[in-house]
């Protein structure tokens, strides 16, 4: 959608923890597999980082293995797909915000006379008589490692959708 961003998911912990549940005397210890997975989100355009969340799920351990004298390095894990599937559904609905919060963002490849050829077309939602902002990207800033970004300018023209493809659009400067 004109949206270029870097995703980092990392696995973060996966450990055996105890917790004590219950009131006064009833307390029990329950044991648990708690898993945390951090995704960070980089707008790539500029390198802007917009997310950056830890998601945590505790999986409960079943007693079974208790009761037969396992000793705790050797017990038998429970399955961590449900828990996975969970984080990863949330996290997807977070990096969806987050990326709809960002400003679109396409390229004018070409001037030709009064036609300016955009680098996006309907795949990314352009429609004819759409208006869109031209802002100077001549600025760059070099990071670690000779990595360049764009510096975001001035906004320096407004140009509207004259014709749409795939992959491409033409334009014509209104303003």
């Amino acid at each position: 959608l004109g949206i270029n961003a870097y995703i980092v998911g990392s696995l973060q912990s996966v450990r055996r923890v105890d917790e004590l549940e219950g009131f006064l005397w009833n307390k029990e210890t329950i044991q648990e597999v708690r898993i945390a997975v951090r995704f960070e989100v980089f707008q790539m355009l500029t390198a802007t980082k917009i997310l950056d969340s830890i998601y945590r799920r505790d999986v409960p351990i079943e007693e079974l293995s208790f009761e037969q004298g396992v000793a705790p390095a050797e017990q038998e894990l429970p399955d961590l797909d449900q828990a996975l599937s969970d984080i990863l559904d949330e996290a997807g609905a977070d990096i969806c915000d987050a990326l709809l919060n960002e400003r679109w963002n396409g390229f004018i490849t070409s001037v030709e006379g009064e036609k300016i050829i955009v680098s996006a077309g309907s795949r990314a939602g352009l429609k004819p008589g759409a208006k869109l902002k031209v802002i100077d990207s001549t600025q760059t800033i070099e990071g670690v490692d000779g990595q360049r970004f764009f510096q975001m300018g001035d906004d320096v023209a407004t140009i509207e959708v004259v014709s749409v493809t795939d992959d491409r659009s033409e334009a014509r400067q209104i303003d």
